[in-house]
């Protein structure tokens, strides 16, 4: 994994891209833990991929998910898409979430839902308008590495009234 994130460091220094566009940031994938071995083993795959037999929820809000992959900048946005169906979790649930190093590169800011659109030329990514998501179209952009296991607990004493 570790070869193709350089390698995609190398493709985006051919784009042109110096400075702030070639810096790492980390990002968050939930995903069933059926799913978590094999993501950490092959990376993150485009849907439709050979070794990729996840289906689509739909056909991309930022991108054709046939033609890149999905992570966000926040850690919990993506709990809720570790459990099938995807739902928020329960308390006492727990579940694994993985951390990548990703290069977006040059970065076309959604404006908003762009269903199903292919990547936009002259741009390395896509971040949605609400700046949680990252369509990442290029391989090895993304880089498994680490696992991180949540569970959910009960707040109390938050001073929401509700502290039963």
């Amino acid at each position: 994994m570790s070869r193709q994130f350089e390698a995609c460091r190398e493709e985006l220094k051919r784009r042109g891209r110096q400075g702030p566009e070639l810096a790492e940031h980390w990002a968050f994938v939930g995903c069933p833990a059926v799913a978590v071995e094999p993501i950490c083993a092959n990376g993150l795959l485009k849907v439709g991929h050979p070794l990729n037999p996840s289906q689509s929820t739909d056909p991309g809000w930022f991108g054709d998910p046939r033609h890149g992959v999905y992570l966000s900048t926040c850690g919990d946005y993506v709990l809720k898409y570790s459990k099938r169906p995807i739902a928020p979790l329960a308390e006492g649930e727990q579940v694994d979430i993985l951390v990548f190093k990703v290069l977006p590169g040059k970065v076309y800011q959604c404006r908003g839902v762009e269903m199903g659109c292919k990547p936009k030329a002259g741009f390395d990514c896509h971040m949605s308008p609400h700046l949680l998501e990252w369509y990442l179209p290029l391989e090895g952009q993304s880089c498994p590495a680490y696992v991180l296991t949540v569970k959910a607990v009960k707040l109390v004493g938050t001073g929401t009234g509700d502290d039963s």
